[in-house]
């Protein structure tokens, strides 16, 4: 949620673009100013994605949802490495209820950052609501065998991790496989 001082510090951002954008063209060999409207876009973009969240009016929803997209877009275009840059599009897509965007931002991100438990959430979320089994069995897949239960202890992280599969996907995993005809592999995954 915002503060009272909402309009003022959205202003103070807004205030801050243009120049950013002139010294930019005028000076596109300063990282420090293409750093600066790199920030400045993910701020915005983030800003119009938390309004987009705590709005229940649909209009107003999908033209934060559309600005921020727009923000984002363009700090892809100058930096496509920014950090959570496709995590952020896909909570914007799916806000928007745009499962296929959702599910190319979030493997995106995965793909820079595997452990990041959001985007493979927010994956796993879209997956099952288009019932898209077989994804469900290629995203989930390659975290199921990275489990390593040989000597693995109450206070160690491969355990956490593990438990953090298990508690959260093994069902989703072992359902995806039933439901894609392989109880096969589905029994063997139930006994680990």
């Amino acid at each position: 949620e915002f503060s009272k001082k909402e309009p003022v510090t959205r202003a103070f951002y807004r205030s801050t673009e243009m120049p950013l954008r002139v010294a930019k063209d005028l000076r596109p060999e300063r990282a420090d100013v293409a750093k600066d409207l790199n920030d400045l876009l993910d701020i915005e973009g983030r800003l119009n994605l938390q309004l987009a969240v705590a709005d229940s009016v649909a209009e107003r929803t999908t033209a934060f949802c559309d600005t921020a997209l727009i923000y984002f877009h363009e700090l892809r275009g100058y930096d496509p490495a920014y950090k959570n840059l496709y995590s952020n599009l896909a909570r914007v897509w799916s806000k928007l209820g745009n499962l296929d965007s959702t599910i190319a931002y979030s493997r995106l991100e995965l793909e820079r950052s595997p452990e990041d438990a959001a985007s493979l959430s927010r994956l796993v979320n879209a997956l099952q609501r288009r019932k898209d089994f077989p994804g469900l069995i290629q995203a989930l897949t390659p975290y199921y065998e990275q489990r390593d239960w040989a000597g693995v202890g109450p206070d160690s992280l491969t355990r956490a991790r593990n438990d953090d599969f298990i508690t959260r996907y093994a069902g989703v995993l072992a359902y995806a496989l039933q439901e894609n005809g392989q109880a096969q592999q589905e029994r063997e995954f139930l006994q680990p």
